[in-house]
């Protein structure tokens, strides 16, 4: 199949699971009966003020999931990257925590969802930071130097954040246990516009920085005498990751595994330039969250599971799948 194919078809899939999505739930509902009607009632508060803006945020936050997987595998050289590995989306909820307990607008509600996103974000810079200067000291085996110094600090994170956890509120601890396990329950049209400078900001900069992404998998040496600017790409690029990955944290928690599945797929797919790995794995990662959500939702009603559990699930299969394969890349 073509690459204009493969980019059909990812879209096709994506637009019959987000119908799918409106459509299925507790109350089944025909979209495009209601899109017809223009009488108010409760099955059209349903399709435009829940069903609708959770579909987009999922699309949203796959999309930005899967270009920052697809963005650390190709700065770390290294297809067992991916930004819970690294330590980066336990920064983000520790901040995010923290912000939910310290801070509280009952009234600026829009003034929450952009603090706890700042926090997120902040979070995972800070921890990113000191990750990478850990491993740097450790050796010169940065990749596996970088994931043990990953796992480390997302333990340490962890542990800091079920202590806040401990002397929460009863209202701050519903807070966190809504996103702390992955959940688009909830999700508003305030929630989704304050998520959208945190997403497209940085898909664009990736977009942008695709050919020198192309250029570093030669490794570091090699694309400092083409001329790239080491400094300023890697710059760009941990600045991009980390709002895409701490954004999403912020909002929906931890949604693990998304960023590694959805570029190992684009890269069977469309092959190692970076243009059309990020385009792809952001696609498959919206395919990939859509899908578990529209699971998490149905599976089991009216009991809802946490979208991390299905995405983990698909997840950790496959990862141990690759590990055990391709073991010489960590050993």
């Amino acid at each position: 199949m073509t690459k204009v194919g493969s980019y059909s078809l990812l879209l096709f899939l994506i637009g019959i699971t987000f119908f799918l999505s409106l459509s299925l739930g507790v109350v089944t509902i025909n979209p495009f009966q209601i899109l017809l009607s223009k009488e108010p009632d409760f099955q059209r508060i349903i399709i435009f003020e829940i069903r609708f803006p959770r579909g987009l945020m999922a699309i949203l936050i796959g999309g930005s999931l899967g270009m920052a997987g697809s963005a650390v595998q190709g700065y770390f050289r290294n297809p067992l990257a991916e930004p819970s590995i690294l330590g980066i989306s336990s920064g983000a909820m520790l901040f995010t925590v923290i912000s939910i307990v310290t801070f509280s607008f009952p009234t600026f509600s829009f003034l929450t969802y952009y603090l706890s996103n700042i926090s997120a974000v902040f979070g995972a810079i800070l921890v990113m930071l000191l990750i990478y200067f850990i491993s740097g000291k450790l050796g010169n085996s940065h990749s596996q130097n970088l994931l043990l110094s990953g796992i480390a600090i997302s333990a340490l994170c962890g542990g800091i954040a079920l202590l806040f956890v401990q002397i929460s509120t009863n209202q701050q601890l519903r807070s966190i246990t809504f996103w702390s396990m992955g959940s688009l329950a909830g999700v508003t049209w305030d929630i989704l516009l304050s998520f959208i400078p945190f997403c497209s900001i940085p898909t664009v900069l990736l977009i942008f920085q695709h050919k020198k992404l192309d250029v570093l998998l030669l490794g570091e040496t090699e694309a400092k005498l083409l001329g790239i600017n080491l400094k300023g790409l890697k710059i760009t690029l941990l600045a991009s990751i980390t709002m895409l990955v701490g954004g999403s944290v912020s909002l929906c928690g931890v949604i693990g595994f998304v960023g590694l599945l959805a570029p190992h797929l684009a890269r069977l797919i469309f092959g190692q330039k970076h243009l059309d790995l990020l385009i792809g794995a952001g696609l498959i990662g919206s395919l990939l969250v859509l899908i578990s959500d529209l699971l998490a939702r149905t599976l089991f009603q009216p009991i809802e599971l946490p979208i991390g559990i299905i995405t983990t699930c698909i997840g950790v299969p496959f990862f141990l799948y690759f590990l055990i394969r391709k073991k010489s890349i960590i050993l």
